[in-house]
């Protein structure tokens, strides 16, 4: 079936000529709806930031995509399809979304695009249960792997579901894990580094005596569980996530709120619902675990878990005091693998201060300078949630190796003129010439138009030259987006002008 897809360009301007921002802050928005976002995920191809919004009013959902600077963002609606949290992935040039339709109760499906996001397949998965609801999709060995809560009303049970879908959208296998003596719920899985599959779930036994506890699973190509480790505490009521990462040494971390309530020894100093977090070796052993402790006048929600690029990890969230009016932040803490905190910071939006407007952030991708992209909500205009993107660096600051613990800033700009960077003229007629100094700080240079297509792109060469020209001759009169390339990998980019010949 050919179906649709809805095309949006918006280029953001700031007031100033300049917008160099490296680090700081952007709203996107939808009109009047409230904006419920998974998070953002990178696609290293076109190294775009992909953000889903997840349950959407009516049937269409919405893929707001944005460079990493927050910049030139490109929207694209799929009609009749619903996204879950973790919705996106990507390899081999192509990109595939797992949702489904809301009109079928026991539906699932994928849908397969090319990088213009032109659909190359959307096939259904359906179960054989009274009702499904997809949760998770990895990639693991050039195949799909896709998780989903299965429902049975009659007699009622609720267990995972694990499909194995190849390439060209066909199921090689689907399995149900855990009896229906229980209800289990699949919070997260991810590729191991032996490219197998660790799930993490929550477990409950539906008759008889059990609490609410953890599930880790490691899974094998077929399908088979190679080994499980149940949590050794009561989670706290409601609906609990158990976030699992890989940290950097091979160890293993699961996150998950556990009820402290009647501890009273704990509760009288800590929020009585903690965050724990288990460690685990490769093979399923536990070896340690600690908490997330917040007093007991404060709240903490978890966002997710994250696994950085060196030793360390990150845990997302948001946080926020119970008083009136509630004060309530964005969080982000960087840990260490042994789980002792590097820093922890608290973001708002400066433009939006209001204490007890809703701040979360669900998630962050590190890009290989140490920088964070954060993805969030937030309250914006008329009080609706905006998708809330933040770019900070390796301290959580915006631009400095130091900030207060509490952030916030517009925007953090580079002043060209003190890297001696000179552009000129501008507008050009035929010649725009960029010319810099200062230990050459300037790698190269790419020309857009404001339809996002690269015009141009150059490097600077080797041999001592400290100047670029372009030619915009056969351009056409009117605006176009300068991108500049530091030394150290950071971007500026500016607006300049094609003058009438």
């Amino acid at each position: 079936m050919i179906m649709r897809i809805y095309l949006v360009f918006l280029i953001f301007i700031f007031s100033k000529g300049l917008y160099g921002q490296i680090y700081g802050h952007k709203l996107f928005n939808l009109g009047d709806r409230n904006l419920n976002v998974s998070g953002i995920f990178l696609n290293t191809v076109n190294n775009r930031g992909y953000i889903p919004v997840i349950y959407p009013p009516g049937d269409t959902s919405t893929i707001i995509t944005i460079d990493s600077e927050g910049n030139s963002r490109l929207d694209f609606e799929i009609p009749a399809f619903l996204l879950p949290q973790n919705s996106f992935t990507h390899f081999d040039g192509f990109n595939y979304f797992y949702g489904k339709t809301k009109i079928i109760q026991n539906d699932l499906q994928i849908i397969k695009l090319n990088i213009t996001n032109q659909i190359i397949w959307r096939n259904n998965f359906q179960t054989d249960l009274d009702f499904s609801f997809p949760n998770d999709m990895v990639t693991v060995y050039n195949h799909l792997y896709i998780t989903s809560v299965s429902e049975r009303t009659e007699p009622y049970h609720r267990r995972i579901n694990l499909k194995k879908i190849d390439t060209l959208g066909q199921e090689l296998w689907s399995r149900n894990y855990n009896s229906t003596g229980y209800v289990s719920y699949p919070s997260q899985a991810i590729a191991s580094s032996d490219n197998q599959l660790l799930l993490s779930a929550t477990l409950k036994q539906q008759f008889g005596v059990g609490f609410v506890r953890s599930q880790l699973m490691k899974i094998n190509d077929l399908g088979n569980i190679v080994w499980e480790v149940l949590g050794m505490e009561k989670l706290r009521g409601g609906a609990v996530i158990a976030n699992v990462a890989e940290l950097s040494n091979g160890n293993l971390l699961q996150l998950y709120e556990v009820d402290k309530f009647n501890d009273s020894e704990f509760s009288s100093i800590y929020n009585w619902a903690p965050v724990r977090m288990d460690w685990y070796d490769a093979d399923g052993n536990f070896l340690f675990h600690k908490y997330i402790k917040y007093p007991n006048s404060q709240q903490f929600e978890r966002g997710g878990v994250v696994a950085g690029n060196g030793d360390y990890f990150f845990v997302t969230g948001s946080h926020s005091d119970n008083n009136i009016p509630v004060e309530r932040y964005g969080v982000v803490t960087k840990f260490d693998n042994q789980g002792d905190t590097i820093w922890t910071k608290q973001y708002y939006h400066p433009d939006y201060p209001t204490l007890d407007d809703f701040r979360f952030i669900r998630n962050l991708v590190e890009l290989d300078n140490g920088d964070l992209l954060l993805m969030g909500m937030t309250e914006g205009e008329g009080g609706y949630l905006n998708a809330w993107f933040m770019r900070v660096n390796e301290h959580g600051c915006f631009g400095t190796a130091n900030c207060e613990d509490l952030v916030t800033s517009t925007e953090t700009e580079l002043d060209l003129s003190l890297l001696d960077i000179k552009i000129f003229p501008n507008p050009a007629t035929d010649i725009l010439q960029i010319t810099s100094s200062a230990d050459r700080p300037i790698q190269g240079a790419k020309l857009y138009d404001f339809s996002g297509q690269m015009l141009v792109e150059m490097d600077l060469p080797s041999n001592g030259q400290s100047s670029l020209e372009i030619s915009v001759v056969d351009f056409p009169a009117g605006n176009y987006i300068l991108s500049l390339e530091l030394k150290g990998g950071k971007i500026v980019t500016e607006m300049v002008r094609v003058a009438g010949r």
